[in-house]
């Protein structure tokens, strides 16, 4: 397994995800003394559970990997770039969905495994050749599955502390 030329650019668009999100995240909190809307948007996030919000951060990750590659996938594969922007798109709505409604779920549940089925359909057809990136864009997605499947339990409320009690 190799480091694709073409593919190492994910990495650069993935360093740059901070860059994207912080600011937005700062400037909707300090919206949100302003403006009743972004007090509203701001409070979603500042109470969204662990485990929705990194399973957005995840689900942001793989769009922003998706995306980035979107014009090397065009010029290669016209259709893989189309297919490319569409999931990034997706991912990136069901990112924020995450902190809106509590049916993002199954939607990323679904975009995260049809993105491992379709790298592995890929693999197998010989359209492209495994490489560091890819495998570990499918890792990234299969944590992203395992975190999203975690935030069911915060959404039932049954994330509560136990009471300690001792053993004697």
């Amino acid at each position: 397994m190799d480091m694709s030329g073409d593919h190492t650019i994910a990495l650069t668009g993935l360093l740059f995800l901070p860059v994207a999100v912080i600011p937005v995240l700062l400037a909707l909190q300090n919206a949100a003394g302003r403006s009743a809307r972004a007090a509203h948007l701001w409070s979603l996030v500042e109470t969204a559970g662990p485990a929705t919000r990194l399973s957005s951060l995840l689900l942001l990750a793989t769009a922003d990997i998706h995306l980035t590659l979107v014009p090397v996938h065009l010029v290669e594969q016209p259709i893989t770039g189309v297919l490319f922007l569409l999931d990034g798109i997706a991912l990136t709505a069901v990112a924020l969905a995450a902190f809106v409604t509590p049916r993002w779920r199954v939607p990323a549940l679904i975009l995260l495994v049809a993105n491992i089925i379709a790298y592995t359909l890929y693999l197998g057809a010989g359209w492209e050749g495994a490489d560091v990136i890819g495998v570990g864009t499918k890792l990234v997605e299969l944590a992203g599955i395992v975190v999203v499947c975690r935030s069911y339990r915060e959404s039932s409320g049954s994330l509560r502390a136990a009471p300690v009690t001792s053993v004697r």
